[in-house]
């Protein structure tokens, strides 16, 4: 990742200086101090490392859009539990928020005017904060109770397996983040902050134009990537680049027994998805649980579940992806299969050792 301004090839010091991460995957609240020059994360598989440079590609590339998925994970149980019916309980979602201190001279004022906090400034810190936030909550939460209102199951099928969608808040936002979510800027004044550059108790931060805003930081920062593996658009990847869903995948269809789904039964949609995702626990145990013998090689005990997808719009084609199941509060592995996130959100770990 590479960020400066256009005059740093004439040694003009016009740098990021630190940044905090809140909300963010698997950084929930954390303050990273940049070196001048260079800065190397080290660490165990999931610590954090990547998370701690997509969130730069989150905020400041648009072509790159946020998933629900980019929410920590206990912001899943504040959308989970959200009840909108609740007339006593204050809509308070849950944001993203990513603070950026630019250290500037007095020769490169100019490209930050925009930035600061007042005619005093004195050479302090500049500080914009970026917030994923809803657009607008309350007609988020409209939204969301009529859908919820219009997908209703008829008396006779409520007790079945399938539940239609949104089953709930998090549920809703998967398909519907990016028109409901926005990016909010705010120009942070370093005076108003603690030693660790968290706003004092009182103090709001000024807002910018989300419009103008954008374009600003996208002048000061250029963010690069070089990926160390490519995922599900890349068809003919094979080895180190091929997904871990292409790779179990593969192995299924050359090794293990073959479940035949009963196409005539598509009304059972979901009790037939409910068989498959029983199958597919059987047929990868004995994989699945070597893997988990050799030990995953980071910090923290993460476990893998098969699950079966059904595309509604294309009812002959199915597919199942591998998900990364989080561990519950006593690091043991959850037991709600929904709490789980996609293979590309984990490194490369997982597919080594398989």
């Amino acid at each position: 990742m590479r960020a400066e301004c256009a005059s740093a090839r004439q040694g003009a010091p016009l740098r990021i200086k630190s940044f905090r991460v809140q909300n963010f995957r698997r950084l929930k609240n954390v303050r990273v101090d940049l070196d001048a020059k260079t800065t190397i994360f080290v660490g165990a598989n999931n610590s954090g490392k990547t998370s701690a440079t997509h969130v730069f590609q989150r905020f400041l590339d648009p072509k790159v859009r946020f998933q629900i998925y980019d929410f920590a994970a206990d912001c899943w149980e504040i959308f989970s539990h959200f009840d909108p019916d609740d007339d006593s309980t204050e809509i308070d979602l849950p944001e993203i928020r990513f603070d950026l201190w630019f250290e500037v001279d007095d020769d490169n004022v100019h490209r930050v005017l925009d930035l600061l906090p007042g005619l005093d400034w004195n050479g302090e810190p500049v500080g914009l904060r970026m917030i994923y936030a809803p657009k607008n909550p309350l007609a988020l939460i409209d939204r969301y109770k009529k859908a919820r209102g219009e997908r209703k199951l008829p008396q006779e099928a409520l007790n079945g397996t399938y539940k239609p969608w949104p089953t709930d808040l998090m549920d809703y936002l998967r398909k519907t983040l990016t028109s409901e979510y926005e990016i909010k800027y705010y120009v942070l004044d370093e005076r108003q902050c603690d030693a660790d550059l968290n706003p004092l108790p009182g103090y709001t931060p000024f807002p910018l134009e989300s419009s103008g805003a954008g374009a600003i930081v996208g002048r000061l920062v250029k963010v690069d990537f070089l990926n160390a593996q490519r995922h599900l658009t890349d068809a003919e990847s094979h080895g180190r680049a091929e997904d871990l869903s292409r790779r179990l995948s593969r192995y299924y269809q050359r090794n293990l027994q073959k479940f035949e789904t009963d196409l005539a039964a598509l009304s059972a949609l979901a009790d037939s998805e409910s068989a498959l995702n029983e199958h597919f626990a059987q047929a990868f145990d004995s994989i699945l649980k070597s893997v988990e013998h050799l030990g995953y090689p980071g910090g923290i005990n993460a476990g893998l579940v098969v699950k079966a997808s059904f595309n509604v719009q294309n009812m002959l084609s199915t597919s199942a992806r591998v998900h990364y199941v989080l561990p519950s509060g006593n690091n043991m592995q959850s037991t709600d299969s929904s709490q789980a996130l996609p293979d590309q959100y984990n490194g490369l770990g997982f597919k080594n050792l398989i």
